[in-house]
């Protein structure tokens, strides 16, 4: 049975920052141990879904860019969230980056309430037409 790629950080509790790019990562590592990260850079890897970040309530910058994400999702437990880096996803031709309404809504909310969120994505967006249902 392979090894979950966080079991070698969870004796790093303390630990804030996380930086992942450039490992031909599969997935988001589970970070259960590391629940005070603050910074995660998961740039450049082979990530295909947004999954295992709920336990990471603290984590204020979240890089995604260059993966190969199709669909933002799971944002919803992110209450600190300030900067969300999403640009840049390696798509089949036709394809475009697709929001789900939830975790649309909590940046909609984030962006609204702190007037401090970046959210950068280099695709066209209209929320009317690319909305997961």
């Amino acid at each position: 049975m392979r090894k979950n790629h966080g079991d070698d950080l969870a004796m790093c509790r303390n630990l804030t920052v996380l930086y992942l790019y450039d490992n031909k990562l599969p997935k988001v590592p589970v970070l259960l141990q590391n629940q005070n990260l603050t910074h995660l850079y998961l740039q450049n890897n082979h990530i295909t879904r947004m999954e295992n970040l709920a336990p990471l309530r603290r984590l204020t910058k979240l890089y995604l860019g260059g993966n190969s994400i199709t669909v933002v999702e799971g944002l919803e437990k992110l209450d600190m969230l300030q900067e969300f880096h999403i640009e840049n996803q390696n798509l089949p031709p036709g394809e475009k980056l697709l929001f789900d309404p939830r975790s649309l809504k909590t940046l909609s909310k984030r962006a609204t309430d702190r007037k401090e969120l970046i959210l950068q994505s280099y695709f066209d967006f209209d929320p009317e037409n690319e909305l997961l249902n």
